[in-house]
């Protein structure tokens, strides 16, 4: 909300490091990119956040408006539809 990216990002860096299966700081992380607009970037984590927890990735997603600039990307959906076919057939 204060939109320092920087030190959100450092935060959650720091976050992974002390616990590398904890879904919710790459989830984040992957939002301080997007408000950025930086889909490269956000991808890597959010994979990570989906491959960690899919089922309360895939639900988070479609209502958080934090991805709104990057939700259109053909990479962020490919993403998404990857995910959910796993989900679907699990």
């Amino acid at each position: 909300n204060l939109k320092q990216y920087d030190k959100a990002l450092a935060d959650y860096t720091r976050a992974i490091e002390l616990n590398p299966e904890y879904a919710d700081a790459f989830y984040n992380t992957a939002c301080a990119y997007a408000f950025q607009n930086n889909v490269e970037a956000a991808l890597s984590p959010l994979r990570r956040a989906l491959e960690l927890d899919p089922e309360k990735i895939l639900a988070s997603i479609p209502t958080d408006s934090d991805f709104d600039l990057i939700r259109n990307h053909p990479d962020f959906i490919a993403l998404l539809d990857e995910f959910s076919s796993q989900q679907q057939t699990s």
